[in-house]
């Protein structure tokens, strides 16, 4: 892991140019269930702008979680690059450019995930998806089984899912343009602070747990990045997020244990133990009810252990060596 060398301001721009780069040429594509925002590269990060081209390469469909949108899941999927298949990301309905309309609830989601791949000519996709991508990505597996040639949930929401008893109360004021337009002006100001206060929002771990952590994570390039990135995914809140934020907290609220039991294909379950934000007991329902699934725990993680932990190498290794051997 390499150390922050670059001066900081130097570092976050350099960094902020290559999100820059990930994230434009996005395209709304028509269904037969509505409209729906892609951003859909190679394993090069090429943008793939003839979608109607059948590529030869595998697609790992990358699903984001809340507060976030297709520019989130190519951020913080980016370790999936370069191992020989294409990404497609998406904005779920709320998201980004992706209207609500009639998709709200999971099933209806995953419906239109479904119609996407009619479109994109893609009989099959692995999927992957982080935290409130869960009951999609869970429902596309469950209703499209042949389209889902294995899953890798992260953290992920499997059943009735409450704010106020799932987050310390701090939580409840990160859903907000305030907090967000703060945040990302005190990562320039303050590294540690920022990353501490990110922490805090979405973690068990006691302040000198959170302040070890932090330190840890603004001392070293392959972590600090993705507080960069975290901070810019839930930017402009107001105009590109909110109304998916809100339409995922009400259908969480009414969401019934899902039938995971029905899904068919290989899976592996991820989930930190520290996690405040979808608590660990989501992903042990998870692992216990889909026949066969892998799972891996990450003992005291936060939400984002999967790129802020200490082993978050080794878990990332573990991801690509699953997605690589369901491709084969």
């Amino acid at each position: 892991m390499a150390a922050v060398n670059l001066p900081l301001k130097e570092f976050i721009e350099q960094e902020e140019r290559e999100i820059d780069k990930l994230v434009a040429g996005s395209q709304l594509i028509q269904t037969q269930l509505g409209p729906i925002e892609i951003n859909y590269r190679d394993s090069n990060k090429v943008p793939i702008s003839n979608i109607q081209a059948k590529s030869r390469a595998p697609t790992l469909l990358m699903i984001h979680g809340g507060m976030g949108g297709q520019d989130q899941a190519v951020m913080l999927f980016e370790p999936f690059f370069g191992l020989g298949c294409n990404l497609l990301a998406i904005s779920r309905p709320g998201y980004g450019n992706t209207p609500l309309l009639e998709n709200k609830t999971a099933e209806q989601q995953a419906d239109l995930i479904a119609a996407l791949l009619d479109v994109l000519a893609l009989d099959a996709v692995v999927v992957i998806g982080l935290s409130a991508a869960g009951p999609s990505l869970y429902q596309l597996a469950i209703r499209h089984p042949s389209r889902v040639k294995a899953l890798i949930a992260i953290n992920c929401i499997s059943m009735k899912y409450q704010l106020r008893k799932s987050a310390p109360i701090i939580s409840q004021i990160v859903f907000s343009e305030p907090f967000t337009w703060v945040l990302n002006n005190l990562l320039k100001l303050a590294p540690k602070t920022a990353t501490s206060l990110l922490l805090r929002t979405n973690s068990l771990l006691n302040k000198e747990q959170i302040q070890a952590e932090a330190a840890q994570i603004t001392a070293t390039t392959d972590k600090f990045k993705y507080i960069i990135r975290l901070c810019r995914s839930i930017l402009n809140y107001d105009n590109s997020r909110k109304t998916g934020v809100e339409n995922d907290i009400e259908q969480g609220h009414y969401l019934n244990p899902l039938h995971l039991e029905q899904i068919i294909c290989p899976a592996l379950i991820i989930h930190a133990t520290a996690d405040a934000v979808v608590l660990f007991y989501d992903s042990v329902y998870s692992a216990a009810k889909i026949p066969h699934a892998e799972h891996l725990w990450i003992e005291g993680g936060s939400h984002f252990s999967f790129w802020l932990n200490n082993n978050a190498p080794a878990i990332q290794q573990r991801a690509k060596e699953f997605l690589l051997a369901c491709l084969k």
